[in-house]
């Protein structure tokens, strides 16, 4: 729980991000962190039958400058300049987090909100919020259940080049989360989101989850981007010992959407895919875990021109994770996806996509830590006139520096880059660049507010 804490209140620091509950997508079972602590912020993870509850306030005052690079040619003009100009920029964000519970059996209710202002532009701050709450249950000795509701107003609109890692390294930590930094145009949208997952033990070595997920996007002003999805998966997992299992799974999403000339576009997946999972422990404090896994995508979609004939077709579906604590505090990752993306209300084509993306974080000292990440997307669509043709290719970096003052105050410094291209300018919707730069440099303070907290045995 304290590793959830930190990467919160990192996040939140940093910059604003949508989160979004875990995807119903069987996710790749990544081994547990470590339990490494700096100076700033957050509670030690409770053990065993300790109760506790904590009430926290998190706070981020930051400012920087924005360097977009606008794309050459003739373009139409974008939707909402407010994210395609160069210039200085202040946010302000607070999240209230309460949890409650013990380590087998806990809910959480958190609510934050942000506000943006940008130089140079005499159209107002832009401001946006979530509230959420999960609810973790063990059920019986072998069964647990998870929870999970979010809603939120988001003033920024990005389409999700990065959506096939969501089952890896979950909806948060994509590059392209929804954020000042790497957002297009401002189009004020509602969202909700609804989880459930269902994990068994079945024996000694097996073990099986089920869950199902609802999602739904409501853009202000007209339909166009409006979409809602329903995703529902089963997986299987079994252990040949302490190194070595075997992952299996079934995932169907069942998506439909407004492209840009409001019509209503539907999209079904079903993806089969299986492989090995291996870890190492390298030493009492540093492990290596790898796993891959190999299947199929069958998509069922509508062909692109007034027509919009049916169009259904396989592609061969892989996705890869590695993970090593190169020291006690350090650690590198990487992650790799195929699978099917929408760019809702930029493009009316679902494109096949490649995705990877590469972390590196960890503890310079304890009052300093850093963290790196990368991200590299490749695209095509698939049509029924001329199969694939165009690429869209999305690059995102990012590099953190956070020095803790005191547990409660940490001041940071932050570096961002996000780029996106069409290599056939007719691709997006009208009003959308082909191309699109961004260069962002964050400087601010982060604080941690424990209003209240305390844990007691279970006799008490």
């Amino acid at each position: 729980m304290h590793f959830f804490c930190r990467f919160l209140i990192v996040l939140i620091a940093s910059s604003v991000v949508v989160a979004i509950p875990a995807s119903a997508a069987a996710q790749i079972q990544l081994p547990e962190q470590r339990d490494v602590y700096g100076i700033y912020g957050g509670y030690p993870r409770p053990r065993g039958e300790r109760l506790r509850q904590e009430l926290d306030l998190t706070v981020g005052l930051l400012g920087g400058y924005d360097d977009t690079v606008r794309p050459q040619g003739t373009v139409a003009p974008p939707v909402d300049v407010r994210l395609q100009q160069s210039g200085y920029n202040g946010a302000a964000n607070a999240a209230l987090r309460y949890w409650r519970g013990r380590s087998d059996n806990w809910f959480s209710l958190q609510g934050r909100g942000y506000v943006n202002g940008y130089s140079a532009l005499d159209i107002g701050a832009s401001t946006g919020g979530e509230f959420s709450g999960q609810v973790h249950r063990t059920l019986g000795r072998r069964g647990a259940l998870d929870l999970s509701q979010s809603v939120s107003s988001d003033p920024f609109f990005t389409f999700s080049s990065f959506s096939p890692l969501e089952p890896i390294v979950g909806p948060g930590g994509t590059p392209d989360s929804n954020s000042p930094e790497r957002g297009l145009f401002e189009r004020r949208s509602w969202m909700t989101n609804s989880s459930v997952r269902l994990g068994t033990r079945l024996g000694r070595r097996d073990s099986a989850n089920v869950s199902y997920n609802f999602s739904r996007r409501q853009f202000a002003g007209d339909d166009r981007g409006d979409n809602q999805a329903h995703r529902a998966g089963a997986s299987y997992h079994r252990n040949f010992g302490r190194r070595h299992g075997f992952r299996a799974s079934y995932q169907f999403s069942d998506r439909q959407f407004f492209d840009y000339d409001a019509r209503e576009r539907p999209a079904t997946t079903h993806t089969i895919e299986g492989g090995p999972e291996f870890q190492k422990r390298l030493s009492p404090s540093r492990s290596m875990f790898f796993s891959f896994g190999l299947g199929g995508i069958h998509v069922e979609t509508l062909s692109r021109g007034e027509e919009q004939q049916p169009l259904t077709y396989w592609k061969p579906f892989g996705q890869a994770a590695f993970r090593i604590d190169i020291a006690r505090s350090w650690t590198l990752g990487t992650n790799y996806r195929r699978g099917v993306t929408l760019l809702e209300g930029v493009t009316s084509e679902t494109y096949f996509t490649d995705t990877a993306n590469v972390t590196l974080n960890g503890y310079l000292t304890r009052r300093v830590d850093v963290g790196f990440a990368g991200g590299f997307s490749q695209g095509r669509p698939r049509r029924g006139d001329d199969g694939e043709v165009d690429q869209l290719r999305t690059y995102s970096a990012s590099a953190q520096v956070r020095v803790a003052l005191t547990r409660h105050a940490a001041i940071f410094s932050q570096y961002s880059y996000y780029r996106y291209q069409f290599t056939d300018p007719s691709s997006p919707a009208p009003g959308f660049p082909p191309t699109f730069d961004r260069n962002a440099v964050r400087v601010g303070v982060s604080l941690w507010v424990p209003l209240a907290g305390r844990s007691r045995g279970i006799r008490q």
